[in-house]
């Protein structure tokens, strides 16, 4: 869908990108390193015999312009990783540098929605590219995509990447999907392979290919060597797929230069230059000196200081993490009025969600109805219930104060309730005051508590364990026990059935239906209330636009950037 578009409660839409389309290229201004002088020859003036020349005269067209200056931007990032190879370091720098210089399949954008990249569609059930049982994927490879060396990519570079990831002889970061979950995968012709999944696998647009390995580059590397943990190319690969290249380790600098057989056209941009700054007060330092053209503000660093500069601007996106109250449904541990839907219901009516998301980090945060905020899995139906109902809700569970004291009693015991937050950076204490005011003008009272202690009601922010896939396994019964990872005693059969179903549905649409389905019911039952969602912050020189940055980092559309 287009961001203007609005999908219709219970009918998931995609983007027009998931059908083939590639990203729109944007065209670009010039900026860079200055000009090459123009030298002139001087004529003499004394007169000489006329003679047949036997070259062309030269020509009175004044001379053409010089080479334009190349646009360079820099990058700044806390760390480097050692290898490039995705392979072999899948940590945060990692990953966010090899979609600089490696394709996979498809690429996500900050609201989790696939658009193709090496293939040329995105598989749906319609198409038949996902069989009915959802156990078989059909990708068709873009026949114009080339390595940058010229080299077709083809199905034997998928199965290369397949077999160097589970194979015993690499010491990989990590063999998943495909060890676990992949039973075979077999090329159907030089652009087409059939995946083969023990059991339908939903989360395949994040981990089924998100980088493709050159064969023809490693294959003899890997028969020689007997394993590629030493190859060269891990931390030099100087052929790749992506939009840019692999140029160069200059110091503490990696530099990659545009990629002219990149298949969706070289980049505006020539040349990017990422830079390890560990402190974040140096990069804002170097950002302000024009030193640096981009870097991460990782939260909850301040932003204060950001908007008194002129040259350097704010750019938010979705980190996944949605501050979350969470109830404790556990009968052994929690209050009792919490298994009481009315009552949970009437907590989250009574919350403010603009005023916490300001007391929690203002200009980073923004209210949220879903664990799955700003996603493609979030149902845009969600709304939000009138404060003035909260206090209907306590009635009509029978908890009224009958003594006049602010608090409301049932059968003698009082409606209060331990509150634990953890301990960090973040403005949590501001955010704890403010619920426990709000809280207390329908008659609910508070305790501070501790997390590894009793607690009633507790905040934090955590994105899906899978993320950037949406499953979530805390909130199954199975794991509302000891040591599990239902932490807040969440058990419900429809639930279940929820979660296990939407972890089996391969098709996009049909699995955003199940979040849909999971939402509503979240919403008629109250097991967690959300908050806000945070926001990653970029700091970005005003020279610089078209970015849309998110989790994942901000080089998803880097061959969408311009400089000015």
């Amino acid at each position: 869908m287009t961001r203007s578009e609005t999908p219709v409660r219970g009918e998931p839409r995609w983007g027009a990108g998931r059908r083939g389309k590639p990203f729109p290229q944007a065209v670009a201004k010039w900026v860079g390193w200055g000009a090459l002088a123009a030298a002139l020859l001087g004529c003499a003036t004394t007169p000489v015999p006329t003679i047949t020349p036997l070259s062309p005269p030269p020509s009175s067209t004044p001379p053409p312009d010089p080479s334009p200056p190349a646009r360079e931007i820099v990058v700044a990032l806390p760390t480097l990783p050692e290898s490039l190879n995705p392979l072999y370091d899948r940590s945060w720098p990692a990953r966010v540098l090899s979609g600089l210089f490696l394709s996979g399949l498809w690429r996500l954008d900050s609201r989790l929605e696939v658009h193709p990249d090496l293939a040329s569609e995105v598989p749906t059930k319609t198409d038949g590219t996902i069989s009915e049982d959802g156990r078989v994927l059909t990708v068709h490879l873009r026949p114009e995509a080339t390595w940058s060396d010229g080299q077709p990519i083809t199905a034997d570079d998928l199965l290369f990447t397949y077999e160097m990831a589970t194979s015993e002889a690499n010491g990989v970061a990590s063999r998943f999907p495909y060890a676990d979950f992949v039973e075979e995968i077999v090329s159907l012709d030089e652009h087409t392979v059939q995946v083969r999944f023990a059991r339908p696998f939903a989360p395949w647009p994040s981990t089924l290919f998100p980088y493709v390995l050159p064969r023809h580059v490693l294959e003899s590397v890997f028969q020689q060597a007997g394993t590629l943990d030493r190859a060269v190319w891990n931390r030099q690969p100087t052929v790749g797929s992506g939009p840019f290249v692999f140029a160069s380790r200059e110091g503490d600098d990696l530099v990659f230069e545009a990629n002219p057989r990149y298949w969706q056209g070289r980049p505006p941009i020539d040349r990017i230059r990422v830079r390890a700054i560990p402190d974040p007060q140096v990069r804002w330092e170097a950002m302000i000196a024009g030193e640096v053209d981009l870097a991460p503000l990782l939260w909850p660093e301040s932003v204060g200081a950001v908007g008194g500069s002129a040259e350097v601007r704010l750019v938010k996106g979705p980190s996944g993490l949605v501050e979350t109250l969470f109830l404790n449904l556990d009968p052994r541990t929690g209050h009792p009025a919490l298994q009481q839907e009315e009552v949970r219901r009437a907590i989250r009516a009574a919350l403010d969600r603009n005023r916490l998301c300001q007391a929690l980090a203002p200009g980073q945060a923004d209210p949220a109805a879903s664990l799955w905020a700003g996603t493609v899995f979030e149902d845009p139906g969600l709304g939000s219930r009138p404060p003035a109902e909260a206090e209907a809700l306590l009635e009509q569970a029978g908890w009224r104060d009958e003594d006049g004291d602010g608090v409301r009693e049932r059968d003698g015991a009082e409606l209060v309730l331990r509150y634990a937050v953890p301990a960090s950076g973040v403005n949590r204490a501001s955010v704890q005051t403010a619920i426990t005011e709000m809280l207390a003008q329908v008659g609910i009272g508070l305790l501070t508590a501790n997390l590894e202690g009793g607690w009633d009601l507790a905040e934090w922010a955590a994105p899906p364990t899978g993320y950037p896939d949406p499953d979530d396994p805390r909130w199954l019964c199975a794991e509302a026990r000891p040591g599990g990872l239902n932490r807040a005693g969440v058990c419900d059969e429809e639930l279940d059935r929820l979660l296990y179903a939407q972890a089996e549905t391969p098709d996009l649409d049909e699995r955003a239906a199940l979040f849909y389905a999971l939402e509503g019911l979240n919403r008629e039952r109250a097991w967690w209330v959300p908050l806000c969602q945070i926001d990653d912050l970029w700091l970005v020189r005003d020279d610089l636009s078209g970015l849309h940055p998110w989790r994942e980092g901000p080089f998803w559309n880097v061959a969408e950037w311009i400089t000015e």
